[in-house]
């Protein structure tokens, strides 16, 4: 008589973050914000001043939008913008504030023209705006890098094992235990099978009969058996 023995192992897990997102200097009402123009083709919007926020909708160049007066981000910063029902943060790379560049260019006087239509030209230039964006993704990217650092337990990785299992089988009225060793391969952390909690799967191999079955054989036996088990790490909500 075969008998299998399956065991089910659940875990509470309750994770705090030592991350701490600061909040934004000061809100911004765009309701008592400036005019402004979308400066480049396809501007997102997010939720939060962060370019790894959700993004809520999408702007075309020359589209005319309310903006806060003041921004706010620690790397990039944001304007608050209002699109009708859509309220989010766009990037200040993304927006050109209408009036800025008459008050600037008054206070550089007259007989400056040609410099001042060379810069203009250049703030207009695609790749400019381009390389500007990916500038500012990278600092970003490289500021939350630095504040994030997470746990080890969620860090994944696959590794492979060596290891001793016990085992215990009745053949034919004959009771063996045995210790087998294993080969195995282990995967572990957040998004191995799916999304969501942390999963600890392993699969495991050994090459060779148990005791109980060298027991009741008049020869010796062969064969393998391959074996898994799984532990799902849920949080405590």
């Amino acid at each position: 008589m075969l008998r299998f023995f399956l065991s089910a192992f659940f875990s509470i897990l309750t994770a705090t973050s030592p991350l701490a997102v600061a909040a934004p200097a000061a809100a911004a009402n765009t309701s008592s914000g400036v005019s402004a123009v979308i400066r480049t083709d396809g501007a997102m919007v997010y939720a939060k001043p962060d370019f790894d926020a959700e993004v809520l909708t999408t702007l075309n160049q020359g589209q005319k939008v309310r903006v806060s007066q003041g921004t706010t981000g620690a790397v990039v910063k944001f304007h608050k913008v209002r699109v009708g029902p859509v309220l989010g943060y766009v990037a200040e790379i993304d927006v050109q504030v209408e009036g800025g560049i008459k008050k600037r260019d008054h206070k550089r006087g007259a007989g400056k023209g040609n410099k001042k239509s060379a810069k203009s030209d250049s703030k207009t230039n695609p790749k400019s705006k381009g390389n500007a964006r990916d500038r500012a993704r990278a600092e970003m990217a490289e500021a939350n890098k630095k504040r994030e650092k997470l746990p080890f337990a969620f860090t994944r990785y696959v590794g492979l094992f060596v290891g001793v299992a016990g085992y215990e089988e009745e053949v034919g009225g004959s009771k063996g235990k045995d210790s087998l060793l294993i080969y195995g391969l282990k995967l572990t952390g957040p998004g191995i099978l799916f999304e969501g909690p942390i999963l600890d799967l392993n699969l495991m191999l050994h090459y060779g009969a148990p005791k109980a079955y060298t027991d009741i054989s008049s020869v010796k036996p062969s064969g393998y058996l391959i074996m898994a088990d799984s532990l799902l790490l849920l949080p405590m909500l």
